[in-house]
């Protein structure tokens, strides 16, 4: 399962309101699928409140979250607190995992996207996160 948060604020409503075990993902990671969200967008983090967001995505608790560094700046908090894995889009190109900078050798168009997806099939083919991150950093940039 990937999901996106962006403008789709009704998402992270719904979790608050219905608790851990009635979110959309409670069904899906009782048969072991691996939930992975996007948040790399800094402005919709600031219009909803950073602190509030976080709140929120602890409610989620994804397996993988991507965010970009201005998102992650507005979250205020450690994302390690808020997912399994949090991989960090750098502005200039690669990433960062667990403090650990991988750079790419030049950001592509849809560099994000890109990451993302191939991370996530490496993390799933039995990668270590440093080594799916070093590999989708090398696909992403082609």
């Amino acid at each position: 399962m990937f999901a996106v948060l962006g403008e789709e604020a009704t998402f992270c409503d719904r979790v608050r309101r219905l608790g851990d075990e009635a979110t959309p993902a409670a069904p899906t990671r009782r048969e072991g699928a691996l939930i992975a969200l996007v948040l790399d967008d800094a402005a919709w983090v600031r219009r909803r409140s950073g602190p509030q967001t976080a709140y929120e995505l602890t409610a989620i608790r994804p397996d993988i979250l991507f965010t970009s560094t201005p998102a992650a700046v507005e979250l205020g908090v450690p994302l390690e607190g808020l997912a399994g894995v949090p991989v960090v889009a750098l502005e200039g190109g690669g990433c960062s995992v667990f403090g650990r900078r991988l750079s790419a050798p030049s950001a592509a168009h849809d560099f994000g996207a890109a990451l993302a997806a191939a991370f996530c099939v490496a993390f799933v083919e039995g990668a270590t996160p440093v080594e799916a991150a070093g590999r989708a950093v090398l696909v992403a940039a082609q």
